[in-house]
């Protein structure tokens, strides 16, 4: 018996064809590997910093909406232990670079040791967010660590557009549509506008610790195709009501080269430590963040909401304006692995007619958010994250189901 030519064309086609698909469901339908946790250090038991080395402040919220400053001599239970500044300061509010300016830091230091039955008990819950305003700039894989655990080497930046929170609170997270994930940070704020890195050298520093709530989903289908380090993607990510809780204290240090680096940070989800690292493993420490944005001048290289941003307007770190040191490695999310993006590659082109999307980039993205809605690993409706540090106090956010539109 013989067989034509085109039969034999069409029975080899065949052959490959199932070749194909048995390579295909072989290699990419069984499950990927577990994603590994990062290794976790000690976590850090708080205290208030020495005053000889740094002062602490609070911002104390009141009824009407009015507030005071406090100048943080200890903590008992769950309560903060102050003195009102007020008194001293006219009977104004003030911001902890005012007391410093007008009282000096030798009569606050004085003041803190000896509080002449000054000093009273206030409740965490009455404490405000460490930083005010809308416009910040935040810095990723600045912890080498980090950058290894989602593939990303090297340091980048982008605008990140939210009001800060305070300490205690709750974050809204659509667990059937975003894959929201949680960072803790190191921050730092000036008593001035930054032009010049002469500015930032003899302004005052206040630092504090932050959080940074994330929807994974929306950053992963906004990133370039290409230069990840471009911070493209990051802003509408990272931006929005809740995403930016910080810490109940502005610290303002004698040598922050020296605090920072000593600093330790850390997160906790549901009990289980996910984060441990210090200052001292930052890529970039916060003189050489200010110079990178200084350099990057207010050309609009960024997006956000679908418009040209710059990282900062004309330039210029504003009074206010709260630079975010960037995360350590333990965060929830991981990018596709270079198998995920090669078995999507040949699912698409193998399923093209039948897909919606518009590339092999697309449907690898897709799946990928597929995979991690099912998983449900990403933060959900009852968790509970922990941020705390060695002398800038904790963070405590319940996420609970944000409403959904």
């Amino acid at each position: 018996m013989t067989i034509s030519k085109k039969r034999c064309a069409l029975l080899v086609s065949a052959v490959i064809v199932t070749a194909v698909y048995a390579g295909y469901f072989l290699v990419c339908a069984s499950p990927s590997g577990p994603i590994e946790a990062a290794e976790v250090g000690p976590q850090p038991a708080g205290s208030i910093a020495p005053f000889e080395e740094a002062l602490t402040f609070a911002r104390l919220g009141a009824a009407g909406g009015s507030e005071t400053l406090l100048l943080v001599t200890g903590e008992a239970e769950d309560a903060v232990v102050g003195i009102d500044l007020a008194p001293l300061l006219d009977g104004q509010a003030g911001d902890a670079f005012d007391a410093i300016r007008r009282l000096g830091r030798p009569a606050l230091v004085e003041l803190a040791r000896n509080p002449a039955g000054m000093a009273r008990r206030y409740g965490f819950e009455q404490l405000m967010p460490a930083a005010q305003g809308e416009d910040h700039i935040a810095f990723g894989t600045n912890f080498a660590d980090h950058g290894e655990e989602v593939n990303n080497e090297g340091v980048f930046a982008f605008p990140k557009f939210a009001r800060p929170t305070a300490a205690l609170g709750a974050f809204g997270v659509d667990a059937e549509a975003g894959l929201f994930d949680y960072e803790v940070e190191l921050c730092m704020r000036f008593d001035r506008d930054i032009r010049s890195i002469g500015d930032f050298d003899a302004a005052l520093k206040g630092v504090f610790l932050c959080g940074d709530f994330t929807d994974r989903a929306a950053l992963l289908r906004n990133l370039p195709d290409e230069d990840q380090l471009s911070g493209l993607g990051f802003s509408d990510a990272k931006s929005g009501q809740g995403r930016m809780p910080t810490g109940p204290y502005l610290v303002v240090p004698e040598d922050w080269r020296r605090f920072v680096a000593e600093e330790a940070i850390a997160t906790v989800r549901n009990g289980t430590p996910m984060q441990s690292s210090s200052g001292a493993e930052m890529i970039l420490d916060f003189r050489q963040m200010a110079g990178f944005v200084l350099e990057a001048g207010d050309a609009a290289r960024w997006v956000f909401e679908g418009r040209p941003v710059p990282l900062t307007a004309d330039g210029v770190i504003r009074e206010g304006t709260v630079l975010l040191s960037g995360t350590p490695a333990g965060i929830l999310f991981r990018p596709p692995t270079e198998r995920e993006i090669g078995c999507g590659a040949v699912a698409y082109v193998c399923l093209a007619g039948f897909l919606s999307v518009a590339s092999p980039r697309d449907y690898v993205i897709e799946r990928a958010i597929e995979r991690d809605l099912e998983s449900r690993r990403f933060l959900q409706p009852g968790d509970r994250v922990e941020h705390s540090s060695s002398r800038l106090g904790r963070i405590a956010i319940a996420m609970i189901a944000a409403p959904r539109e």
